[in-house]
């Protein structure tokens, strides 16, 4: 589940930029969240992506963050990412 939802706010974030992306031919390079600097997505040039998000807390003090790295893939409009899992 926890996948499934740092997942689909990576998606989010793609979906914002993919029209910028599009425009440059390519999707590689870094996209931060306008919402949380600390917050962003990055597309290598080998197709794997790192994305850093904030983690659900209680604490907003201290704020924690998950990292996520996978793969990903650019066919035509639709950009795939893959987890090491499977997911």
């Amino acid at each position: 589940m926890k996948h499934i939802i740092l997942l689909v706010a990576a998606l989010a974030v793609i979906v914002v930029f993919t029209g910028l992306s599009s425009a440059a031919g390519e999707l590689n390079g870094t996209y931060i969240s306008k919402d949380n600097k600390n917050e962003y997505i990055t597309f290598g040039h080998d197709g794997k992506f790192f994305l850093k998000q904030k983690k659900k807390s209680t604490d907003s003090e201290r704020p924690s963050y998950d990292a996520i790295e996978g793969t990903f893939k650019i066919e035509g409009d639709l950009v795939t990412m893959k987890l090491p899992d499977g997911a």
